[in-house]
């Protein structure tokens, strides 16, 4: 009795071969995916950190614009967008608008708006209270187009006027009756020109008096 075993191994060859390539094809179409996916995560980075370094030189300019004239700061409309314009006489002055610039081939745009802050009773910044004028809040923000895309950074701070314009006087009978200072108004410094004031020539002793 004669037994046939044919087997055909050709067939099952072909069969591993076409499976090996379709799996090494999907192999490296998925590290293709995930290079490409990095490099653009990558190159996303970069132009975000850019924008963060574009955002932070135009704040400290911004408090140095404020530090120098906070009246600029308060007077900014909430319905209106900003940037900084670089002047002879001021360094920085807030102007209507945007700014664009080019930093590595890359068109970045900023604008700065600004909206009123109010204070509760316990003087904690909230959405409700009274308003406070001396803290503006201050939103940037910068877009820039990456591969087609449209893209934005948003910063939001808060500034306060730091200093204000005062009278110094040593005693009581001292003082100008205009102040030298063009920026305060003309109004009377010597305490015994003012009603209702008794004059005494110790230091730090003034008596108020009652006015009928």
């Amino acid at each position: 009795m004669v037994e046939l075993n044919f087997k055909n191994k050709s067939g099952q060859s072909l069969i591993e071969v076409l499976i090996a390539m379709a799996v090494g094809t999907i192999t490296i179409l998925a590290a293709v995916t995930v290079l490409t996916l990095m490099l653009r995560i990558g190159k996303q980075d970069v132009s975000f950190q850019t924008a963060a370094f574009l955002e932070q030189e135009v704040v400290d300019k911004l408090l140095v614009t404020a530090d120098r004239d906070w009246q600029e700061v308060a007077e900014t409309s909430d319905d209106e967008t900003y940037y900084l314009k670089t002047t002879e006489a001021k360094g920085f002055e807030i102007v209507e608008g945007t700014k664009t610039v080019d930093i590595d081939g890359v068109n970045y745009t900023y604008y700065i708006e600004f909206d009123e802050v109010n204070r509760s009773d316990s003087g904690a910044i909230s959405s409700s209270g009274s308003s406070d004028p001396s803290t503006r809040k201050v939103e940037l923000s910068v877009t820039w187009k990456f591969q087609g895309d449209d893209e934005i950074s948003t910063v939001t701070k808060y500034i306060t006027r730091s200093k204000n314009e005062v009278f110094r006087q040593t005693n009581w009978s001292g003082g100008p009756t205009t102040p030298s200072d063009e920026t305060v108004n003309a109004i009377t410094h010597r305490f015994y020109e003012s009603e209702g004031l008794d004059f005494v020539f110790q230091p730090g002793l003034l008596k108020i008096e009652d006015i009928e």
